[in-house]
């Protein structure tokens, strides 16, 4: 019998079958866009950011970056400052060379710092 989670993981990534299996997102051509794409959403957590964290020397990881516009839009305000900015995504959707980019967290070791994931509750 298969397990939940591996379905989950053939029907969203199999090779030429799986949801995520196209280079551009599935939901990219349709009528709306999430919240975590919108440029507002980075400026609002860049004020949040500059008014909470002394320390702005950190790491900006979103988990489930998808097509990256949130950690690209991020990345543009806080530009010329000590971050690091990390990505990860099973499927890699852009091309930024100021952008690490990992297909798993297991592959990144210990952060300290800010950590997004817009699709955990998604993926519950």
């Amino acid at each position: 019998m298969e397990t939940f989670s591996s379905f989950m993981e053939r029907v969203l990534y199999e090779k030429n079958k799986g949801y995520y299996q196209k280079k551009e997102h599935p939901a990219s051509n349709i009528d709306y866009i999430t919240a975590s794409s919108h440029p507002l959403l980075s400026m609002a957590m860049e004020n949040f950011i500059r008014k909470n964290f002394k320390d702005i020397d950190i790491v900006f990881l979103d988990v489930g970056a998808g097509d990256g516009k949130f950690l690209m839009n991020l990345k543009e305000k806080f530009k010329g400052e000590k971050i690091k900015f990390i990505a990860i995504e099973k499927i890699k959707r852009f091309e930024n060379g100021e952008i690490l980019f990992y297909d798993s967290l297991e592959k990144i070791g210990k952060v300290k710092g800010v950590i997004f994931s817009f699709e955990l509750f998604d993926s519950l």
